[in-house]
């Protein structure tokens, strides 16, 4: 039985050496950390069943059989609810990196073992409830499902056998030691065009879920934003484009008021910067030098309209009745509401998980 060796209290350590040292690169200031989530499906397939095709019921060699729910769903939820957690975790602070590892810089790594630690706790704990629970959620399920109650017990496990089958693992953080020379400058550039589109397309989804439909800007609706700012200052050390890109993304949020929320032009500022962030090749382009980052917003120009005498307005509308020519021939003009009933605000949030670094069983 092996001994785990880094702890939280090892992460903050290595955190506290990575955060002071001014001279980073990708070697001595990131690693690479991966998640492994796996739970049972609580299905089954019924290898003697008969499938029912377009009205008949077929019994053939080539049918596979089909499947059985015999575990009910709503109670396994909380493995894809804690792998979502993890993923957020594990986004928030690196970028993504070869199949299912994520390259993130040791100046992080003590926050990021201690969220994961609280992930694994709850986890664990929900796979002790499932376990004292199992017997009394299996007899519940057969009672709501009576017509197939011989296949639940038949495709049934034992509860320890179905326990064991959840895991939510951390592995070690691992060093990154590129084999060849030459191949340290090859993976910060992938790392850095990876974390630019990252950042592009979080801002995108930021924009149109929080910041599109709406006038204003609370700090909660901010909050993610922030997380970008500091997602590029802590990989900033990977090269020079993405240190110049999160110093322009911090101008941009010191400039904003401390102030609660955030309205007018200060909040039409950060929804250009927004837009701006989201286009990929821009932030490359101010990366290298440019100012594409710094475009200012175009505001449309309203043209002016002229006021209209009122009183103009009555005397030509005496005269109409004596004059068929009147140049208003319909009397006195309706006023028109300028109200726009339309012209209301929605705040729209959702939130889409990709979880795909993360194994699972049936899942």
């Amino acid at each position: 039985m092996t001994t785990q060796t880094y702890t939280v209290d090892s992460a903050k350590e290595a955190s506290k050496l990575a955060a002071s040292n001014a001279n980073l690169d990708i070697k001595s200031g990131a690693c690479l950390i991966s998640v492994e989530v796996q739970g049972a499906c609580g299905e089954s397939i019924i290898s003697d069943s008969k499938s029912l095709i377009d009205g008949q019921v077929l019994d053939s060699e080539l049918l596979s059989g089909t499947k059985l729910r015999w575990f009910p769903k709503e109670k396994l939820r909380f493995v894809s609810k804690c792998s979502a957690q993890a993923r957020r975790a594990l986004n928030q602070r690196g970028i993504s990196f070869a199949k299912g590892a994520t390259l993130v810089p040791i100046s992080q790594l003590d926050d990021l073992i201690t969220e994961l630690h609280e992930i694994d706790t709850e986890f664990k704990a929900e796979v002790q409830n499932l376990r004292s629970e199992y017997e009394n959620t299996i007899e519940d399920h057969i009672l709501n499902n009576k017509p197939v109650e011989a296949y639940i017990r038949k495709c049934s496990d034992e509860a320890s056998k179905f326990a064991s089958r959840f895991t939510f693992k951390v592995h070690p953080p691992m060093a990154i030691q590129p084999l060849f020379d030459g191949d340290e400058n090859v993976i910060a550039e992938e790392a850095s065009q990876t974390l630019f589109d990252e950042i592009s397309s979080e801002a995108a989804e930021i924009y149109q879920k929080s910041f599109l439909m709406a006038e204003k800007a609370t700090s909660k609706k901010l909050k993610p934003v922030y997380a970008l700012r500091d997602k590029l200052i802590n990989l900033s050390f990977l090269d020079s484009t993405v240190a110049r890109v999160a110093e322009r993304f911090s101008e941009v949020l010191n400039e904003l008021p401390l102030t609660y929320p955030l309205m007018g032009g200060d909040y039409h500022k950060v929804c250009h910067f927004l837009t701006l962030v989201s286009d990929r090749a821009k932030v490359i382009a101010y990366g290298k030098g440019g100012d594409e980052l710094s475009e200012v917003e175009e505001i449309e120009e309203v043209e002016e309209v002229p006021e209209v005498d009122n009183a103009l307005i009555a005397e030509s509308s005496i005269n109409t009745e004596d004059n068929p020519f009147s140049d208003n021939p319909f009397g006195e003009a309706v006023e028109q509401s300028s109200s726009d009933p339309f012209n209301s605000e929605f705040i729209v949030q959702q939130e889409n998980v990709a979880i795909d670094s993360f194994a699972f069983d049936g899942w």
